[in-house]
């Protein structure tokens, strides 16, 4: 007979066990199936603060599961401080930067795409000004 041919080998990547193999493979997969929501959000979103809050939250989400999907291929307890430290900056930086980007686009004037009347922003920014009651008729000199 022939060499066996062992079907799982393809799944040991490196010296882990099985498990850590597997999930490791999945979270880095899963965290490129955010990366190309994140790619079809930037497509079929209608406006810019839709458009960048659903790219920070999705690419923050999806590098911190690819970083730790390779974690679980090649682990150590060296790269341990550096995966938290990682992933938690991402997260942090990416919310942080999305809030900032929003904002400095609605003090230039970029339209928004909402559905709603409320603008909390509206009394703060010198472009978009409140809107004053509708004053009624002034009355005629007599």
């Amino acid at each position: 007979m022939g060499p066996v041919l062992d079907v799982t080998s393809w799944l040991l990547l490196t010296d882990v066990p099985v498990w850590m193999s597997i999930t490791g493979q999945v979270l880095m997969v899963l965290g490129a199936v955010l990366f190309a929501v994140s790619a079809l959000g930037m497509v079929r979103l209608p406006d810019l603060y839709t458009k960048s809050s659903g790219v920070a939250t999705s690419s923050g989400l999806g590098i911190s599961l690819v970083i730790t999907g390779v974690f679980l291929l090649v682990p150590s307890w060296d790269t341990l401080p550096k995966l938290i430290a990682a992933v938690a900056l991402q997260l942090i930086t990416a919310a942080v930067g999305e809030m900032a980007i929003a904002r400095a686009a609605y003090l230039v004037g970029t339209p928004v795409y909402s559905p709603t009347k409320d603008n909390a922003l509206a009394e703060e920014s010198p472009l978009h000004p409140a809107q004053p009651p509708d004053d009624p008729e002034p009355d005629e000199l007599s």
